[in-house]
Parts: C-alpha cells; sequence; structure tokens
C-alpha cells in the first residue's frame, strides 16, 4: 500500500520543477497569484490525502486500533 504514497510526491515534485523553469520569472501578477493559489490547494490537499492514506494504512497494519 504505500506504493500509493508515490502519485502525491510526483505532483508536488512537477509543481516544485515547474515553477523553476528559466522563463519563470517572466509570469505576469494574475498568473503569479493564480499559480500560487493553486499550488497552495493542491499542496494541502496531497498533504490531507497522505495523512488519510498513512491513517488507512497503519489501520489495516494492525499499529493503530
Amino acid at each position: 500500500m504505500q506504493i500509493a504514497l508515490l502519485p502525491a510526491l510526483v505532483v508536488l515534485v512537477s509543481f516544485w520543477f515547474s515553477g523553476r523553469k528559466s522563463d519563470a520569472h517572466e509570469m505576469n501578477k494574475t498568473s503569479r497569484v493564480v499559480a500560487y493559489i493553486t499550488g497552495t490547494g493542491i499542496f494541502l490537499g496531497c498533504v490531507i490525502g497522505q495523512g488519510i492514506l498513512a491513517h488507512g494504512v497503519l489501520l489495516a497494519g494492525g499499529f493503530l486500533g
């Protein structure tokens, strides 16, 4: 089940690399604000999803319960 944690990590790493591209400094203010809001939402979704999935794995394994 731990392999199910990988997609969120891949999404977060891909967003990080896309923000560090050489042309990232050419974004206008509106697209930068939208990118920050969207990125924060996706980051929080991934963190919460990871927590729920990890809790489920621990319950299924008998560690919490």
